[in-house]
């Protein structure tokens, strides 16, 4: 957890290292931070590949071009240093261990947790992506975008103009399974951030060069 990994660097360090300490190397991209998800979630799991290989253009239906016509852009999502994400349609669900890449909402509440601790100001900060996890970078590159759940109610009061002649059982049973679900704007209430092992001894070795622990 972020208090034991506070104090295992206060001892490493022979001076103090708060859980805000902690964060903020976070959130400076100096550590690497997880987050244990006990209670499954619903997820789009996700391919990350470079700008060489990823998915052809497609025509945005946003953007068009002096002539009006659809401008081609990448399908997959620009989550920067060259890396493209490709979600799958369908939800899943995941759990355990994850780490944060710290692009999407997963940063916004890493910023809430530190600014908190510090007796800081709310961050009340829209992102436009939604909130992610990936894999440990090592492995095969797996990220997936959180999803939450909309309310039946809220679903059917949403409906499009072509469906407004539809009775509620009909609308709620003709949705295919990924149309109940959005991107979730944060990490789930009853998540847990954590330290892989693994990432403080980097970040050690990172701070102390020349004293190498294993």
């Amino acid at each position: 957890t972020v208090p034991e990994a506070a104090r295992h660097l206060s001892i490493f360090f022979k001076e103090e290292v708060t859980e805000a300490d902690v964060l903020r190397l976070a959130l400076d991209r100096r550590l690497k931070l997880s987050v244990y998800l006990g209670n499954h979630t619903y997820a789009k799991r996700g391919s990350v590949v470079p700008y060489e290989t990823t998915e052809s253009f497609a025509p945005s239906p946003f953007m068009k071009d002096e002539k009006g016509n659809p401008v081609q852009v990448i399908k997959g999502l620009d989550i920067g240093e060259n890396r493209y994400l490709h979600l799958e349609k369908k939800v899943t669900k995941i759990g355990g261990i994850w780490d944060l890449p710290m692009i999407g909402g997963e940063k916004l509440d890493v910023e809430q947790r530190y600014h908190m601790l510090i007796d800081g100001p709310d961050i009340d900060i829209f992102t436009p992506y939604g909130t992610y996890v990936e894999l440990d970078e090592e492995m095969d590159g797996e990220m997936c975008e959180l999803q939450e759940k909309f309310d039946a109610d809220e679903l059917y009061k949403d409906r499009r103009d072509s469906e407004r002649n539809m009775s509620r059982d009909e609308f709620l049973k003709d949705k295919k399974h990924e149309e109940w679900f959005y991107p979730a704007g944060n990490l789930p209430d009853d998540s847990v951030l954590v330290v892989r092992t693994k990432a403080l001894i980097d970040l050690i070795n990172n701070l102390s060069p020349g004293q190498e622990t294993t």
